[in-house]
């Protein structure tokens, strides 16, 4: 008995919207010439630490520019886009760093940035769940498209603290996680559970999100600076 798999296809209107996404997101990236700086060797803890503050301030600016990009976004109460905004920003700022760490970078590239981070005066309880996750992200091989979705995904969270309007933002992230589950199942149709574990990476942002606050806390008690940009996104006096 032979069993025919049902042709799973995205209409046009999918298509259309995957591609402006993908657009975006492929627009607003990290400068080059920021990220080939990050690799560069001799740097002091201080230093280390003003460059990765450079980088994430870098990662808020792309993205408030890709959010502004996400379809039914800008429609949305001001203070509900903020809070996105807000919500989202280190779990966005980690997908997107994640793809560029697992990035084949040429040999010893991915060392030196790994030890350019331990040398930054982030604690260890930090450290580990974060190269764990990038390395989750690695073992997917995920797609540019998945990378993209996801992104959006993470940004449309109707959970997030201060949202006026939770099911505005649903109505936004429902078509987006239709879209993904989608093209998961056409472009890995022997891996059913592949959409299944790309949502199972969100879960484990939010384990980084909860570190990260925990971390601002003891930077603030180090009294190191942040560029105003960071101070607002991540609510730093």
């Amino acid at each position: 008995m032979v069993f025919f798999q049902e042709k799973i296809e995205l209409s046009q209107e999918q298509q259309a919207i995957l591609s402006f996404i993908v657009g975006a997101y492929q627009k607003h990236r990290i400068p080059q010439d920021m990220a080939k700086k990050l690799l560069q060797e001799y740097f002091n803890a201080d230093e280390n630490f003003l460059l990765l503050t450079e980088m994430a301030t870098s990662h808020v600016q792309v993205l408030v520019e890709f959010t502004k990009n996400i379809p039914g976004f800008s429609a949305l109460d001001h203070e509900d886009q903020i809070a996105l905004l807000k919500g989202s920003a280190v779990e966005a700022m980690f997908l997107r760093s994640a793809q560029v760490f697992t990035r084949k970078l040429p040999h010893g590239h991915t060392e030196v940035l790994e030890d350019r981070i331990r040398k930054s005066g982030i604690s260890e309880a930090f450290i580990t769940p974060m190269f764990n996750f990038y390395k989750s992200i690695g073992e997917l091989q995920m797609m540019p498209e998945e990378h993209a979705l996801l992104t959006a995904i993470t940004i449309l969270s109707p959970d997030r603290p201060y949202l006026k309007d939770q099911q505005a933002v649903e109505r936004l992230q429902e078509p987006m996680l239709e879209l993904l589950r989608r093209f998961c199942a056409m472009q890995h149709p022997l891996e059913p559970q592949h959409f299944a574990r790309l949502l199972g990476r969100l879960t484990e942002l939010r384990t980084l999100n909860h570190h990260h606050a925990e971390m601002l806390t003891s930077w603030r008690m180090s009294d190191h600076k942040f560029t105003p940009l960071l101070c607002e996104i991540w609510d730093v006096q």
